[in-house]
């Protein structure tokens, strides 16, 4: 068999492809699992971008030809999970951020290419995290629902669109900061970044057996986790920024009461 000529995909290349992707296998989409780029067409020197996607190891392996019936996963099948998974993608960011941003106008302050950077104003801001206790209610108020039914996939499902929705608070909150700010990456790229890595920290936590041994509860396991830190993040990024403005204390208050269930939406 003729050894296959691999070719090392660029960094930025890389960087895109798990950024579509949401660091996240395209075909079984459980986050926190290791994960890797996939060449659709097998070719390892092939590193176009529509010739990428991203798969966990186990599903990786199922595209890999072994004799008799061991091959699970085609390139085609590959395909059409990575195109379905990126506009899953695409949908989903799109309705945390509507979500994020609701009652604030949907204004769009991200600083466009080639425009001198200017801090948006101190009043907007305010009036933003004023605004964040509510939005995080009704976010919560959606998912409640959805972890009373006891049916794991959509507890999980529930807890991942929160998730969604508090990594975009994060970018929105970044537009307050210098471009590139968070490590030199754009915010949506750093704070993914931060919360891949909290799926993957979390995993590994109620995994102690190695991976897979920890059952189906593990994915909403790595999700309540990232949750919980992504909303601690929050509190962090509107901490530094109460100081002269308003009462942090006051808002603190506000935040945590929103993360619990209302008395009238309480199970008998």
């Amino acid at each position: 068999m003729l050894k296959k000529n691999r070719v090392l995909v660029r960094e930025d290349v890389a960087a895109e492809i798990l950024f579509l992707h949401d660091h996240t296998c395209c075909v079984c989409r459980e986050k926190g699992k290791s994960i890797q780029i996939h060449h659709i067409d097998e070719d390892p020197s092939n590193n176009v971008a529509d010739n990428l996607t991203i798969l966990c190891l186990q599903d990786h392996n199922d595209t890999q030809a072994s004799g008799g019936f061991g091959r699970k996963l085609g390139s085609s099948e590959v395909r059409k999970y990575r195109d379905d998974w990126l506009e899953r993608v695409k949908n989903r960011r799109e309705r945390a951020d509507k979500l994020a941003v609701e009652r604030m106008g949907g204004v769009n302050l991200k600083t466009p290419v080639n425009v001198t950077w200017k801090r948006p104003s101190q009043q907007e801001l305010n009036a933003y995290i004023q605004n964040l206790p509510e939005l995080l209610r009704a976010a919560f108020a959606a998912a409640w629902p959805e972890w009373d039914c006891g049916v794991n996939s959509r507890m999980k499902i529930a807890t991942g669109e929160l998730v969604d929705f508090a990594q975009r608070v994060l970018v929105y909150l970044a537009n307050w900061f210098p471009p590139d700010h968070f490590d030199g990456k754009d915010a949506e790229v750093y704070f993914e970044e931060f919360i891949a890595g909290r799926y993957l920290y979390h995993r590994a936590v109620n995994e102690p057996n190695g991976p897979g041994t920890g059952g189906t509860i593990v994915g909403l396991l790595a999700a309540s986790g990232a949750l919980g830190d992504v909303l601690k993040a929050i509190s962090d990024l509107v901490a530094v920024q109460a100081p002269g403005q308003f009462d942090f204390s006051e808002w603190h208050e506000r935040w945590e009461k929103a993360q619990q269930r209302p008395e009238e939406a309480k199970p008998a």
